[in-house]
């Protein structure tokens, strides 16, 4: 029950119930395999500290090895949280001599060299994974959004001077320009998790009190939930679901030149990510992915702030789950122009690496770290996004062919 509440982004039920269930556990493996979900829970909701606490109790009487094994590997992606590759390879350090096979293993190692600047590394460990991976299932995985920003990375760096991409930002720039990191979304994303971005206010007109949200086909009960929740805790902020003709109709109003790019996109992902980038470069506000479940207000985030964003944990990528903005911003002009270009290239789009946080990386780094940086851009880590909404739920739809996974 414990996962499936986790997946679900009900956290506080799941660690109720394995509170109570740990009262009632009997020898050290069950008490540390409930205190290990326990951890879990904890770091899902964005609390990496109760989850480390949570750990420290399981390894205390020490259980056996698999379960110290998962341990190490918890352990190794709290470290990932905070972007420290260093610690995160430290923890992982028993594990890899003790239980090459585990599964988790090789994509956390995998993670740690690409944040610390070797793609060459986050390549071999990727191959690893692919190798259990493929005796486990009989099958080679399909490439992943792993696979294309390591790749990109590896091959954006192969020009640049040796060891360069483990130096500050700051080093980085000054040796080869902005130019270079911009153009890969895999150098701009392992950059931006080097150093963390500071946020100031800024004065001026307020993000549009306008929440938006994009949904096709049916309305169903885990979007109507959402929409809802939103609503309830944001008060203040005047509610849009688009669908896909609505969202169509407003394109024809105000960006005819993107409404044929718009109608091509055979994925119901890749039309979304235009239409939410258009709308925010066009009206500004709040926009939200609908498997996106809020526990608490977000109304301070946007409080001073001329875009919000959200870095997210695995690569250090922008997510497009969640942006606000002020409209009319120079980045989203850009950001809009990167991501037509790029659905405009391809046949078969692949909405993570075209129209999503690829794109929105780049972006990003380019409005923080360019000639005319953007005042007032708050960018969240994952742990603070998390600790107010539960992201990426398990909707069913993304069991189906029509995920853009």
């Amino acid at each position: 029950a414990v996962p499936a509440l986790n997946r679900l982004g009900l956290f506080a039920p799941a660690q109720a119930r394995i509170e109570a269930d740990l009262a009632a556990a009997t020898g050290t493996n069950p008490r540390a395999r409930r205190l290990l979900a326990l951890a879990q829970s904890h770091l899902l909701q964005g609390e990496p500290g109760l989850a480390g606490a949570a750990l420290d109790r399981a390894e205390n009487p020490p259980p056996p090895a698999p379960t110290r094994a998962d341990i190490a590997w918890l352990r190794g992606e709290i470290a990932l949280w905070h972007f420290q590759p260093d610690a995160a390879e430290a923890a992982l350090a028993p594990l890899r001599a003790e239980n090459p096979g585990h599964p988790g293993l090789w994509l956390s190692l995998g993670r740690a060299a690409f944040l610390r600047g070797d793609f060459k590394g986050a390549g071999a460990a990727l191959a690893q994974f692919n190798i259990l991976k493929t005796a486990q299932t009989g099958t080679p995985p399909a490439p992943d959004l792993r696979d294309r920003i390591t790749a990109d990375a590896l091959d954006a760096s192969a020009t640049l001077p040796p060891g360069l991409m483990r130096q500050p930002v700051e080093t980085v720039l000054e040796t080869v320009g902005l130019a270079p990191v911009v153009a890969s979304p895999g150098l701009s994303a392992c950059l931006l998790a080097r150093a963390p971005v500071a946020f100031a206010a800024v004065s001026g007109p307020p993000i549009p009190p306008k929440l938006a949200f994009y949904w096709e086909g049916p309305e169903s009960s885990a979007v109507t939930r959402s929409v809802n929740a939103w609503q309830d805790l944001h008060p203040a902020l005047e509610t849009t679901l688009f669908g896909r003709d609505q969202a169509a109709a407003w394109l024809a109003r105000n960006h005819p030149s993107l409404l044929p790019l718009f109608h091509r996109q055979t994925l119901p992902a890749t039309r979304a990510d235009l239409f939410r980038v258009a709308l925010m470069l066009t009206e500004g506000g709040v926009y939200v992915a609908v498997d996106e479940y809020p526990r608490a207000p977000v109304d301070d985030w946007l409080t001073g702030a001329q875009a919000v964003f959200c870095q997210e944990i695995g690569y250090g990528t922008v997510a497009n789950n969640f942006l606000a903005a002020r409209p009319g911003l120079e980045m989203y002009k850009r950001m809009l122009r990167r991501v037509a270009d790029r659905l405009a290239a391809s046949d078969c789009a692949y909405p993570w690496w075209d129209s999503g946080p690829a794109p929105l990386t780049a972006t990003v780094f380019e409005a923080l770290y360019g000639p005319n940086p953007l005042p007032g851009l708050r960018l969240l880590d994952q742990a603070s996004y998390c600790q107010r909404v539960s992201t990426n739920l398990a909707f069913p739809h993304k069991r189906g062919p029509l995920h853009w996974r």
